[in-house]
């Protein structure tokens, strides 16, 4: 009788809907403490909009806010979005289309176009904002059992984490980091609950978003979810689970191909890019076998077991009751 009404209540609209209040509330503590240290930062360096300095230099400054500045006139019609008249003699803007897909970029709608440099300030706020709202979602989907306060403080430390105060000034890499928490979870629900699609949608959103941090992504993934396979999961739910993996992993580079060979065209055809043909062809052979021995189940067995199992194997085991996920 007891159990039955504690899981009616559990049940209940009322409890339901103020779990999900405490969710937003979770997810908008992080975000506001990071927008409320960065305010502090650039009031202190007197960065716009506290002040007349710009966050941008090298790469930011050189590279990515002219394409921006390029991407503003396409979108108000002024410019075409696929070649730049007015950059030498011409160039084509095919290969930086992933630059222009994120959805934050509607923003420059709303924004001058003579303020699009000193913009860059604002960017970075909501990128790390957004880092730090996913990075607090995974943890709560996780690692439910957390307290709320780690869980908020994890989030502004991944949001200020070094990769992000080292290469902000690549500012078009960070959606790669504020999705890659999202990403991480979904290939959690495909390992333990065999559910492929969340994984294979945001994966192809990271390929479509930054198919240079991608290739970081992938080596990450491979590894250790095959680890994580191995060491994880019962004899009974691997080939499965490396059945799934090798379907989500491979199907991504095929729906985001009309984005990727223009971009490996575009690039291999400069005269400097001989090593990068070369390094680029490795990257796609190598997604592509390795995807295709998940499906075949011998890939993890045969990489892990030089690289990471007979390190780490007798400690994990041994300690195995330790890990726990939610």
């Amino acid at each position: 009788m007891m159990v039955s009404i504690a899981a009616a209540e559990s049940q209940s609209p009322l409890l339901k809907k103020a779990r999900r209040t405490n969710d937003w509330m979770l997810y908008l503590a992080g975000p506001l403490i990071v927008l409320a240290l960065l305010s502090v930062v650039f009031i202190i360096e007197g960065l716009w909009p506290f002040g007349a300095k710009s966050i941008a230099y090298a790469d930011m400054a050189q590279g990515y806010v002219p394409r921006y500045y390029h991407l503003y006139d396409a979108m108000h019609g002024s410019k075409s979005l696929f070649y730049d008249w007015y950059t030498g003699t011409g160039v084509n803007m095919a290969a930086n289309l992933s630059t222009y897909l994120s959805p934050l970029n509607l923003l420059y709608f709303f924004i001058p176009r003579d303020m699009i440099l000193q913009s860059m300030s604002l960017f970075l706020a909501i990128k790390m904002a957004l880092m730090a709202f996913t990075a607090c979602f995974f943890l709560n989907k996780v690692f439910s059992k957390l307290p709320a306060n780690f869980k908020v403080l994890f989030s502004v430390m991944y949001a200020f984490c070094g990769y992000v105060l080292q290469y902000y000034t690549n500012i078009m890499w960070l959606e790669t980091v504020i999705i890659f928490p999202i990403l991480i979870w979904t290939l959690l629900l495909l390992l333990n609950k065999n559910r492929i699609m969340p994984y294979l949608i945001t994966y192809t959103i990271c390929l479509i978003l930054s198919f240079y941090l991608t290739f970081m992504t992938t080596l990450f993934i491979l590894f250790s979810s095959g680890l994580y396979i191995l060491l994880m999961l019962p004899k009974g739910k691997r080939r499965k689970c490396y059945f799934n993996l090798g379907i989500g992993t491979l199907t991504p580079f095929l729906l985001a191909a009309g984005l990727l060979l223009p971009s490996y065209f575009h690039m291999t055809s400069s005269a400097q890019a001989g090593c990068f043909r070369f390094l680029a062809l490795i990257w796609i052979c190598s997604a592509f076998l390795i995807s295709i021995s998940f499906l075949c189940c011998w890939a993890p067995s045969f990489l892990l077991f030089f690289f990471f199992v007979l390190p780490v194997k007798e400690s994990v085991l041994k300690n195995r009751k330790h890990f726990s996920l939610h």
